[in-house]
């Protein structure tokens, strides 16, 4: 009979003097399941069908366990299926009071602690959202004594599954407000980490210090939270101390950033100083073995922590050594180059449709064609990250010409905008070869002379009449192919002309300064104006942010009036992005319509 064999199979794990796994028992049931004929009894298959359901469930990391009894367990997978519907295995909305009782008694028949953790743990779990009751105080008691026999005697294979069964106890405890069984599990979570912490192995310890000393909920005993702080000092000096045979320093932060966390509570701001300073020594150690890249990425992280615990100098001392660590990290990149053919005949008839008309016509048409569509850019984004989703799940961090990290960028998924921005730089950079095409087919069929182009932008009334002769020397170093000139000439003219535009439109470009000064605002922060998005629009506006004001972007307002840009960033491609800006503004005009303006 089925019955028997389900029996048989439960039964082969329910040795009290075994460590074994839920994962081992779930491929044991469905082993059995896949190799019976179905039963004439349908109530029969249905009972191992229950089994099955109860060791599907998946159980959180310790972290989310301890925040609950809600969030222990999750279903082991959730997907789309052909038709779009979202399928969950197992569902939770698919467990019926019948479903707990047979847990109930099942978890009354068993011997060894992690099967009957199991049930009693789903009946605790599940029973108030599917019977709308509490279940019996004594399946929640079971929960607790089971997790501290398990960890006691060591009776689960895997060590991080008996971590999260004492968070989760740890929770239960305190909510059923059980002080001798919260005791208990405190010091069995104390005790557990001290049976199987290794230096090495950072899952294996930290634990208790998370548990029971950085919950202030938790009404740890004296001497368990003394002994653990103890612990961990000990560690830190193993790891990163003059004893130490090689410097951890994974481990070096694991340790030390807990024990600033609790000495700042404490308000002993020396020991926080003592204890990160051993921290950011065993990074600098460690990272002079590493590649250049690894090194400025562990320091990094090393100069924030220090800027959170306020230990301002030390992070200058580390910023130092991430600049060494960023210029030669750039020696270690690897350029990767595709090549892309277009064959001429299509490239003359692009460019002879972009000249097509008169001048105004021409250069109204350029100033249009390659502004970045916003909606293009971010269908192409999500493109991306389906064609390619393990790239996409990654964050990324952009350099500039000396290896500092200029921004980062999340993953596609959290941080949507920030690979729009990227993506539409690099589509910026890839693309200037067809808008320096574009500039000398015009240039060629028009002969283009810096006063046609001051006509063509001074029928918008936005540009400062008293800025024309900057702007004309700036057009002027334009078509002269000086770059460097242009682009200086050009950039503040730009940000100008876009604070003489918010200001006809009635909008305050003032802020606050220090001292109770007024300054006027910035380039960015004019672009946040919601009139300049509505006259220019949302790409528009985008793309200006990309060229001058986003550091994911090309940045050009901020690298040159701030001397950052190197000699080599004043260069065709650079002034040609600035001078179709510039374009752009002589496109507003005069409305009809009074009291307003559109592009």
């Amino acid at each position: 009979m089925l019955v028997e064999s389900t029996e048989s199979c439960i039964g082969q794990f329910d040795d009290p003097s075994e460590a074994i796994c839920e994962r081992d028992i779930l491929k044991a049931l469905n082993t059995l399941m896949k190799s019976s004929s179905a039963p004439e009894d349908q109530s029969e298959r249905r009972g191992l069908e229950s089994e099955i359901v109860a060791f599907e469930f998946h159980e959180n990391d310790y972290v989310a366990s301890s925040k609950g009894e809600k969030s222990f367990f999750r279903p082991a997978m959730s997907f789309q299926d052909a038709k779009g519907k979202q399928v969950t295995v197992p569902d939770p909305a698919d467990i019926t009071p019948e479903l707990l009782d047979r847990w109930s008694r099942r978890c009354a028949s068993v011997t060894h602690p992690v099967l009957r953790f199991r049930y009693a743990a789903l009946v605790w779990g599940f029973s108030k959202t599917v019977a709308g009751a509490t279940a019996d105080i004594e399946m929640a008691r079971s929960v607790i004594d089971t997790s501290i026999e398990i960890a006691k005697c060591r009776l689960h294979t895997r060590e991080f599954s008996t971590i999260t069964k004492l968070a989760y106890s740890l929770s239960i405890a305190q909510s059923i407000r059980d002080r001798d069984r919260t005791e208990q599990v405190c010091r069995a979570i104390f005790a557990y980490e001290r049976s199987i912490a290794e230096d090495g192995k950072l899952g294996l310890w930290g634990f208790a210090f998370d548990l029971l000393v950085d919950d202030k909920r938790c009404p740890t005993p004296d001497d368990v939270r003394d002994q653990i702080i103890r612990d961990l000092e000990e560690r830190l000096g193993r790891v990163c101390g003059d004893e130490a045979e090689g410097v951890n320093p994974l481990a070096a932060e694991a340790a030390g950033v807990r024990l600033a966390r609790w000495y700042r509570r404490q308000d002993e701001r020396e020991n926080v100083e003592r204890v990160l300073r051993c921290y950011a020594g065993a990074y600098s150690a460690a990272s002079k073995n590493e590649s250049a890249l690894v090194g400025s990425a562990w320091l990094q992280k090393v100069f924030a922590i220090l800027m959170q615990f306020g230990m301002k100098e030390d992070a200058d001392q580390i910023a130092v050594q991430i600049r060494l660590f960023s210029k030669k990290g750039l020696t270690e990149l690897a350029s990767v180059s595709s090549d892309v053919e277009v064959p001429k005949e299509e490239l003359d008839a692009f460019l002879d449709d972009m000249v097509d008309g008169d001048l105004d016509t021409v250069l109204a048409n350029f100033a249009a064609h390659y502004v970045p569509r916003l909606d293009e850019v971010e269908l192409q984004v999500k493109e991306l990250a389906a064609d390619f989703p393990f790239t996409a799940m990654f964050p990324s961090t952009l350099v500039d010409h000396e290896g500092r990290p200029k921004a980062h960028v999340g993953s596609v998924e959290h941080d949507l905008e920030g690979n729009i921005a990227k993506i539409t730089a690099q589509n910026m950079r890839y693309g200037a070869i067809y808008v320096r095409l574009t500039l000398e087919r015009i240039a060629e069929k028009f002969e283009l002379k810096t006063d046609d182009l001051l006509a063509f932008l001074y029928r918008s009334p936005i540009l400062p009449p008293d800025k024309r002769s900057v702007i004309e020397a700036g057009l002027n170093a334009y078509l002269n192919q000086d770059w460097l000139v242009s682009i200086h000439l050009l950039i503040p003219q730009i940000e100008d002309s876009l604070l003489n535009f918010v200001m006809m439109c009635g909008r305050s470009t003032y802020k606050r300064g220090r001292n109770g000064a007024m300054m006027l605002k910035n380039f960015e922060e004019l672009l946040r104006d919601e009139v300049v998005a509505e006259v220019f629009g949302a790409s528009t506006v985008h793309y200006l942010r990309i060229l001058f004001t986003d550091q994911r972007g090309w940045n050009l307002r901020n690298a040159v009036c701030h001397g950052i840009s190197p000699a080599n960033a004043f260069c065709a491609a650079h002034a040609d992005r600035v001078f179709h800006a510039f374009l752009l503004f002589g496109l507003i005009h005069e409305s009809r319509e009074p009291d307003s303006k559109s592009l």
